[in-house]
């Protein structure tokens, strides 16, 4: 891939060997939901979707001619079937968390509601737990200040979306009283949409603090939002 905001563009290269420990995280506690009824099929009906939270990296990243050691904690999701409840636009926001104490954590609201500055979200959240089990809870989502404004023209309609760069995530639940802080570490992290038809994707870097059970807790995070 190549660095475009270098003065020059810049080419670069990234090599990693990757690796699990311990059990995935199973999107709504079983890995499995369905989304549409009518479906014929497994893969008609359901959404399955999972999440590697340890992965484990190591290897390099070439920026030019200069070789930079890198190593890291790293989350991969895999999601297939029917993506999205049947009737609803592709819209969603989701954070992910990696924790202090060890929970992982997947919070997404519901899809094809667009969020707006402190107005509340229903959402639920996925807890993989130290002991590799996972659950699910609902929660509410509260988009904060200060977005970041993507504007273009597209036709002679102009577009513009505004991508949260913070979010704050409560839960209480029998089993889990919880709220956190998650914070964008960099305002643009925009995928834009090279002309397949596909909704551009906010794909953000991210930092989260607050507590588990009254229990202080810091930790990396993931903001993603496709918001049209």
């Amino acid at each position: 891939f190549v660095d475009l905001g270098a003065s020059l563009p810049t080419p670069c290269r990234l090599s990693l060997q990757l690796y699990q420990e311990g059990a995935p995280l199973l999107v709504w506690g079983t890995g499995c939901k369905l989304f549409n009824p009518n479906g014929t099929t497994p893969l008609t009906t359901n959404n399955y979707y999972y999440s590697l939270t340890r992965l484990k990296a190591s290897g390099f990243l070439m920026i030019g001619a200069k070789k930079l050691k890198v190593t890291g904690l790293t989350w991969m999701d895999h999601e297939w079937g029917v993506l999205s409840p049947v009737g609803t636009p592709p819209i969603w926001v989701l954070q992910d968390m990696q924790l202090s104490n060890g929970v992982h954590l997947m919070n997404s609201t519901n899809a094809g509601i667009k969020p707006k500055e402190n107005v509340k979200m229903k959402s639920t959240a996925t807890v993989l737990w130290p002991d590799g089990t996972s659950t699910w809870v609902d929660s509410v989502t509260i988009p904060l200040k200060s977005p970041f404004i993507r504007e273009e023209k597209v036709g002679i309609s102009e577009k513009k979306v505004e991508y949260y760069l913070q979010y704050k995530v409560d839960i209480d639940s029998s089993e889990l009283k919880a709220s956190f802080l998650v914070k964008s570490l960099m305002p643009d992290q925009l995928f834009i949409d090279s002309g397949l038809g596909l909704p551009d994707v906010y794909e953000g870097v991210a930092s989260c603090e607050g507590e588990i059970n009254n229990n202080a807790v810091t930790g990396t995070a993931w903001i993603e939002q496709s918001l049209g």
